[in-house]
């Protein structure tokens, strides 16, 4: 019998100092240790956004790390997390490919 876990999707909202820190570098070094597929941008109000696709252990794993390690000059107020579905869940912004990305200009 195989194991094969359902492919989900997250929002994801990171507060705190996370802007302008190295912090969505660190986001996509996250994502491609878990192999994981998304995309993450700063939004206008300091925050970042992150959209990511996988099963549900790896999308654990990668929650588990936004705080672990951080750069130094970040710090993490408040992580939410949104399924598809919820309030709060917004999906991918634009398409993505089979890797993780990150838009570099400051979001909207």
């Amino acid at each position: 019998m195989y194991n094969i876990e359902r492919t989900e999707s997250k929002t994801i909202i990171v507060k705190g100092r996370v802007q302008r820190v190295g912090y969505r570098n660190f986001i996509k070094n996250i994502a491609f240790r878990c192999g994981i597929n998304g995309i993450a941008r700063n939004l206008s109000n300091g925050d970042i956004e992150i959209f990511i696709k996988g099963s549900n252990s790896v999308i654990n794993e990668f929650i588990s790390l936004l705080n672990k390690d951080m750069p130094e000059k970040a710090v993490v107020e408040c992580i939410a997390i949104y399924s598809d579905g919820e309030e709060g869940y917004r999906g991918a912004w634009r398409p993505l490919f089979d890797s993780f990305q990150v838009d570099w200009h400051d979001g909207k």
